[in-house]
């Protein structure tokens, strides 16, 4: 058997240090990665909640939302408030359907809007 000089040795372990580095890189990737999903999981919920909130805090909107359902007539006021907030969950459905394609959201994610 050959025996090997201290210049290899050296090589071998810097070889074996930099395979181990490259393998605790891949673990940390998958941690912030799985961090990121978590994070923006948790941005759509707390979107979804704050538009539950909006029913559920303001009575005019409430009423707002059951006349507009009603096709009862709506002054320009309420016309561009309804508009706004159409197009806040239409602009919300665009972005899920955006992220559902790129395969950002879990299957099966479902958005939960109200009006």
């Amino acid at each position: 058997m050959k025996k090997l000089d201290l210049g290899q040795t050296l090589g071998i372990l810097a070889n074996v240090g930099v395979i181990a580095g490259i393998v605790f890189l891949g673990v940390e990737l998958r941690q912030n990665n799985e961090l990121l999903v978590a994070q923006a999981s948790f941005a759509r919920f707390s979107i979804e909640r704050e538009r539950r909130e909006r029913v559920m805090e303001s009575p005019e909107y409430a009423d707002l939302v059951i006349k507009a359902r009603s096709d009862a007539p709506l002054s320009e006021s309420e016309r561009l408030r309804m508009t706004v907030a159409s197009s806040d969950i239409l602009d919300s459905w665009i972005w899920q359907f955006r992220e559902l394609q790129a395969g950002r959201l879990p299957d099966g994610y479902r958005s939960a809007c109200v009006a």
